[in-house]
């Protein structure tokens, strides 16, 4: 990097069938500056996806389902100096990269994430917000929906997302929090509400809580993936949101 220059981003995104909603956010990205890349990181998608990456001109990288596991290969390809991982469904601030470049001009700040913001109007979407963000604040436990950041040099040294097939975001975050601070930007990201209207806002939430319970009681990766029944929902979805 060129003394003075900003640091550049490499953007991560997972996907399993979610041609619709990467469109979407690829018109987004591509409006945004200091992007050197952006990278799907496909689990095997049945849709359009492949005529997606093309269409925008990103990379595609393929192998096993699993977020944590995309997460990490899609990383293995990056080349930025900031690896900013995005949920397919969610869409960025206008004002996104220059919000990462502004917290990470800090050196202590190794990372960080998004202010929640419920996409669509939602009777219940006001109390999410505020529910969600207060979380993020109070117990520096930002999910992986809210657009996690890191330092490539500080995510290659922890090792990456830990190889597990939900809670991966839940893990991530103590491993990076020894590195150094964790920035919770004031900038929103916008997260689709596709989750509680196919589930239902109570059914969602309690799962969440009992998901997040039954994990700090020692339960398995594996013992709450069945749990959860992930055979109902698309495996990307599998896990919680905040």
């Amino acid at each position: 990097m060129t003394q003075g220059a900003p640091m550049t981003l490499s953007v991560i995104v997972p996907v399993l069938n979610d041609a619709i909603h990467l469109r979407t956010l690829s018109q987004r990205l591509k409006n945004l500056p200091h992007i050197r890349e952006i990278i799907v990181s496909d689990g095997g998608s049945k849709d359009e996806v492949e005529a997606v990456v093309g269409e925008f001109s990103l990379t595609l990288v393929s192998g096993a389902r699993g977020r944590g596991s995309q997460m990490n290969k899609g990383a293995e390809t990056a080349t930025g100096e900031i690896l900013w991982f995005l949920h397919a469904d969610t869409l960025p601030a206008t004002n996104a990269t220059e919000s990462i470049l502004g917290a990470i001009r800090d050196p202590r700040t190794v990372g960080g994430a998004f202010r929640f913001h419920l996409a669509e109007p939602r009777w219940y979407g006001p109390l999410l917000n505020v529910a969600v963000n207060l979380r993020s604040k109070w117990f520096s436990m930002p999910y992986g929906d809210q657009g996690f950041f890191v330092r490539r040099e500080v995510f290659e040294r922890i090792g990456g997302f830990p190889d597990i097939p939900i809670m991966e975001d839940v893990e991530f975050l103590p491993r990076v929090k020894p590195e150094g601070d964790i920035a919770l930007l004031d900038t929103p990201i916008e997260i689709s509400p596709r989750r509680w209207d196919r589930e239902g806002f109570l059914k969602r939430t309690l799962l969440n809580w009992l998901l997040m319970l039954r994990w700090r009681r020692g339960a398995s990766p594996e013992d709450l993936l069945k749990f959860y029944r992930p055979g109902d929902v698309p495996p990307q979805e599998s896990g919680l949101n905040s």
